[in-house]
């Protein structure tokens, strides 16, 4: 097959090298060059700071391809003290999942031989709390369905959160008694309704999301008679993000009759 397309080495001034080196490299793959002529035509594509090194490295040090590449990596790339391992662990979600994913990749190509269920399983841990709770229930696999997952758990959020801002005044008995924001309780009665604000505790395991229902699924794994350990794990950290654990394991004291959790 000819390889008829024509591309071209991008331009390299000094910034992001990992993606300037896995751009060219994939370009040499791609048109079969000889590893001789590799840093010849790299050089024709440097500019400003980095051509200017690369004058002082040629005529000093670089006498082979690996050389250069080492050398443009201890030049431009991330400090060698640098630790991509701790970044990706103290990484958090603060704003968007897209963000955070961008963050999530950016550092994550910096680290080798790490297994897809540890990505996964960094990627879910470092979520806000309330996205990292659909996630570990529904367990995604592989790391693309979790990227997905999150973003879509986030918009049902977001619109979730506008439905809560929306006044409840036709619940009113009075028609413009004010409505507090927040979570509400409606009391229906034959004749009136009203709205009661209730306290929420995203914590209490008697809060019920909007998402749980008798048909819903906490876990994809069904139970079979050599996979129990497993299984356990799994329902009880679905459980445990559901605060409902405390159902099962008899940690949870009976409510006094009359209580404000009821």
């Amino acid at each position: 097959m000819g390889r008829s397309m024509r591309l071209d080495v991008p331009r390299f001034d000094g910034t992001d090298v990992v993606g300037w080196i896995f751009k060219a490299t994939q370009f040499f793959e791609y048109h079969q060059t000889p590893q001789d002529q590799r840093i010849l035509i790299s050089s024709f594509h440097m500019e400003g700071p980095a051509l200017s090194w690369f004058q002082w490295m040629h005529s000093n040090l670089i006498v082979s391809l690996p050389q250069f590449l080492q050398a443009l990596k201890l030049r431009y790339g991330p400090s060698i003290y640098e630790d991509p391992k701790g970044k990706l662990a103290k990484l958090r979600q603060v704003t968007t999942v897209a963000t955070y994913q961008a963050q999530f990749e950016e550092i994550s190509t910096q680290i080798h031989g790490l297994s897809k269920d540890f990505l996964i399983s960094f990627f879910i841990s470092d979520l806000k709390p309330e996205l990292r709770k659909e996630l570990l229930v529904a367990q995604p696999c592989p790391l693309v369905h979790a990227m997905a997952l999150a973003k879509l758990q986030e918009d049902k959020y977001n619109d979730l959160k506008q439905c809560w801002r929306q006044p409840w005044n036709k619940y009113s008995n009075t028609g413009s008694q004010s409505v507090p924001q927040g979570p509400t309780l409606v009391a229906v009665s034959d004749t009136t309704a009203s709205v009661i604000s209730l306290p929420l505790d995203d914590s209490s395991p008697f809060l019920m999301h909007h998402l749980d229902n008798p048909g819903a699924i906490l876990i994809t794994q069904p139970l079979h008679d050599d996979n129990y350990p497993t299984w356990r794990r799994a329902m009880r950290m679905a459980l445990e993000a559901k605060h409902k654990l405390s159902f099962i394991d008899d940690s949870l004291p009976k409510p006094a009759i009359g209580a404000p959790s009821l």
